[in-house]
């Protein structure tokens, strides 16, 4: 049961920092300044932040499998919405290299 907890915190981390898909021809072409606030929203940051802590603690206890592996990819995706681009460089390091090891 708690093989899941990982999966769903990483899930819903980059759900709140990447916040709704909005159509393009939705808004006008180009928007206004009121179109573009409602869809940049300062808060998804810090609202992320309690699901990715939350999965970083688990993250020492991956293996080789391939849900393990998919954790480590959403994680690079975490990173790089955040602007981590090292964070980000060594999780797809350990997600290439674990698969590696599982496809022997």
């Amino acid at each position: 049961m708690g093989h899941f907890i990982l999966p769903r915190s990483l899930s819903c981390a980059l759900a709140e920092y990447t916040g709704f898909w909005i159509k393009p021809n939705e808004y006008l072409v180009p928007p206004t300044l009121e179109q573009l606030r409602q869809r940049d929203d300062p808060d998804q940051g810090p609202r992320a932040e309690p699901y990715y802590a939350a999965a970083q603690k688990r993250m020492g206890l991956l293996g080789n499998t391939i849900e393990d592996i998919q954790c480590f990819v959403l994680a690079t995706i975490f990173e790089k919405f955040a602007f981590h681009p090292l964070r980000a460089w060594y999780y797809v390091q350990q997600a290439c290299s674990r698969l590696e090891i599982h496809l022997r």
